[in-house]
């Protein structure tokens, strides 16, 4: 996301007639609510694996930190894109939901394996089951936008709505 309308920034630009001062709070929640996941989630990975050692703590922690942040960031951009894959609007509202979870549910258990964290299903149980509600909350709102404008995808993560590349809604 940029800085401002038309201007380049860390995650691409902003799209076309943006408002700066929106964009600006659309990337700082983003994200602040990414760092208030690393903290919140590697904290708890920290603590759920303590027992096993200071090492294999850190290790599985530091992975679900890292994990959080990203999955905060991109699971928003995924239901963007899931959302406005199906003409109908409900239709993609359960398509966003229910792919970003199979998305963070892969991600997220595939990860721990690999590191060899010891208490994979205490450790992603609560980031999943939370990440649940986001992401539902999340397509409902996509879909109520789209209701509200009268079929016109709104984007509350920051991707424009009719952008190239994104099927129009009949």
């Amino acid at each position: 996301m940029s800085a401002g309308a038309g201007a380049g920034g860390a995650l691409g630009p902003a799209p076309a007639g943006a408002a700066g001062s929106r964009w600006n709070t659309r990337r700082a929640r983003s994200l602040g609510s990414a760092c208030v996941a690393a903290v919140l989630y590697g904290g708890w990975a920290f603590a759920a694996n303590a027992g096993h050692g200071a090492d294999r703590a850190l290790r599985s922690g530091a992975t679900q930190a890292l994990l959080s942040f990203v999955q905060t960031l991109a699971m928003a951009l995924l239901m963007e894109a899931l959302f406005r894959l199906p003409r109908r609007p409900e239709v993609g509202c359960a398509l966003a939901a229910a792919g970003a979870l199979a998305a963070a549910t892969t991600c997220t258990v595939t990860l721990h394996v690999a590191v060899g964290t010891p208490e994979v299903a205490r450790t992603v149980t609560p980031v999943l089951s939370l990440g649940a509600v986001f992401f539902a909350l999340y397509s409902l709102n996509l879909l109520r936008m789209t209701r509200r404008e009268g079929g016109a995808a709104a984007a509350p993560a920051g991707a424009g709505a009719g952008a190239a590349g994104e099927p129009k809604r009949e």
